[in-house]
């Protein structure tokens, strides 16, 4: 998830938050109530920040670049991301990038 208008993160706003574990990082995405995602890597952040909605199963996180990652929302409530959407072109994400976030809040 990256780039969009800056917020102040409070509990009162929060959505969402799922973590990921892997290569000695934890990453952590923070989907909140008014449309902005936020990822932190090892609690420092926001890193980058993106606009998100839910479409069905999925949720699209539209980055300042224009850039949009899809994560499946899976039968646990984790999230995996599956698609990366560049210039209008669809492309499956490859399945040993495919990292799940597991929800936490």
């Amino acid at each position: 998830a990256v780039g969009c208008a800056t917020t102040a993160t409070t509990t009162k706003s929060m959505a969402e938050t799922y973590e990921r574990k892997g290569g000695g990082n934890t990453s952590t995405i923070v989907f909140l109530e008014n449309g902005i995602a936020e990822d932190y890597t090892n609690g420092r952040g926001p890193q980058r920040r993106a606009k998100w909605r839910r479409k069905g199963n999925k949720i699209h996180a539209t980055e300042q670049s224009g850039g949009v990652a899809v994560f499946k929302i899976n039968a646990d409530r984790s999230l995996t991301h599956v698609i990366r959407i560049n210039n209008g072109r669809s492309l499956n994400v490859p399945k040993q990038y495919r990292f799940t976030f597991k929800k936490i809040k």
